[in-house]
């Protein structure tokens, strides 16, 4: 059996999930928060995305990959999250400076 759609609000209970953890004082609360957010990414929520590319941008939670920010941040930005879409294009004009 197929596992059904979630609902916006789940979606957004898994993004709040992150945050909280992603603030939280507990051991590993990183890794907690990136895996939250991963699922609310995936479903297809814009600030989660941004967040988890934040997340590997920086290396807290996962292991640091500008490669795997830059597709979140690109993919927050489809979605309508203006910095996201901002932080691609800044990643973007960099990487092509170095080239």
């Amino acid at each position: 059996m197929s596992e059904s759609k979630p609902t916006k609000l789940q979606i957004y209970s898994w993004y709040m999930r992150g945050k909280r953890a992603f603030r939280g004082k507990f051991k590993n609360h990183y890794e907690v928060a990136a895996q939250w957010y991963e699922k609310a990414a995936k479903a297809g929520h814009k600030d989660a995305q941004y967040e988890l590319g934040m997340c590997y941008l920086r290396g807290e939670g996962v292991p640091k990959d500008d490669y795997t920010a830059y597709c979140w941040f690109k993919e927050s930005g489809h979605n309508g999250h203006a910095d996201g879409q901002y932080l691609a294009d800044d990643m973007l004009r960099v990487h092509e400076m170095m080239l």
